[in-house]
């Protein structure tokens, strides 16, 4: 059997995605191949993938080359290695190189959870200003609400004392007249 439809049978795409920490929904996740991608455009099948976005597929060992920017035998030998398949290759790649370009990957996926996490900061504290907005300008519309409601029972009280004031003298007119 060659080495390719081995690893094709021990493994599928979601273990890929779990080792390599993709996060994925219901068959779909981000696309790491067309930069940063907040929508999830890929599709992910058992054996294959495709991005909608960009127009990317292929199998397994093709998202792991595109992954870590490897050669097909390459990565072929990581995700032996990184599975423990045990299944014999070339080896073109060390395990020392295998561990290496993991432990890239792996700063690069913490860099980028570090700015995930800068960003959801700020939209906290963005939303804890909007909040505190939204309770001043609350206060000032029921401190406008309330002086209005004065202003309009003062002017009712003014209006009814005038009219008071012109049935008086209305009655004193009569009363003379």
């Amino acid at each position: 059997m060659l080495v390719k439809e081995a690893i094709k049978q021990s493994l599928d795409m979601i273990d890929i995605l779990n080792k390599y920490n993709i996060r994925y929904y219901k068959k779909m996740c981000s696309c790491p191949f067309h930069g940063k991608d907040k929508n999830y455009s890929m599709q992910i099948n058992e054996k294959s993938f495709y991005c909608h976005a960009c127009g990317k597929g292929g199998d397994l060992i093709e998202f792991v080359q595109g992954l870590f920017h490897l050669g097909f035998q390459e990565a072929m030998d990581k995700i032996n290695i990184d599975f423990g398949l045990g299944i014999q290759t070339r080896g073109v790649l060390k395990k020392n190189e295998i561990e290496r370009l993991n432990r890239e990957y792996e700063i690069k996926v913490e860099k980028e959870l570090q700015e995930k996490l800068r960003k959801t900061n700020e939209f906290i504290k963005m939303s804890d200003e909007f909040r505190e907005l939204g309770r001043k300008i609350a206060e000032a519309a029921k401190d406008i609400t309330y002086y209005n409601w004065e202003l309009k029972v003062s002017d009712i009280a003014k209006m009814d004392i005038r009219r008071e004031i012109l049935d008086l003298e209305m009655e004193e007119l009569n009363k003379e007249g």
